[in-house]
């Protein structure tokens, strides 16, 4: 099933890859660059129509509905957030990070070393180099597969339900500090 607004985007005989892109342009604004992918932008409220219709993606869009669009991606262009790395291995989806700050760098730094994405410098981005990141993580499987592996370990780790048995089972084994008299 997928969003009312859009076409079925996941890959199919006749379409190319869906790539999901999140970045306010930047990335996405080089010029050149040629995958063979369907583009789908959401850009957060951060373009102007003008700006948006000058991007010459099959959608952009102010938001997508993540994890229903990230069901459907072959990949997903991001700064590395934290929410949108795990939507998109919750939907084993690889990611090419590109961090700008906060814990972006931190979060794309964890997805490069569990082979999870490539991460690319904001401050370097050239044409090529994008090309080259998206057709690496589009054609080697093995971006894929750690991302549905990473994908499902999360998913096994039992969540919040386990994270709170966890601090009840911590504070019900801790024995109450005694003030020097």
């Amino acid at each position: 099933e997928h969003p009312h607004h859009l076409r079925p985007l996941r890959p199919q005989p006749h379409l190319d890859p869906l790539v999901l892109g999140v970045p306010h342009g930047d990335v996405l604004e080089g010029g050149g660059v040629e995958v063979g992918a369907q583009l789908a932008v959401a850009h957060c409220g951060r373009l102007t129509p003008a700006e948006a219709g000058s991007i010459g993606a099959d959608f952009v869009t102010d938001f997508l509905p993540q994890r229903a669009v990230l069901a459907q991606s072959a990949l997903c262009v991001t700064h590395a957030g934290l929410n949108t790395a795990l939507h998109a291995l919750e939907a084993g989806v690889p990611m090419l990070c590109v961090p700008i700050a906060f814990d972006q760098p931190g979060v794309a730094a964890r997805l490069v070393h569990h082979g999870a994405g490539l991460k690319l410098s904001r401050r370097r981005l050239a044409p090529d180099a994008v090309e080259t990141a998206l057709e690496r993580l589009l054609n080697e499987p093995r971006f894929r597969e750690r991302a549905e592996a990473i994908g499902a370990a999360i998913g096994q780790a039992g969540g919040v339900s386990r994270a709170a048995d966890a601090i009840e089972d911590w504070i019900a084994e801790a024995r109450p500090m005694r003030r020097p008299a």
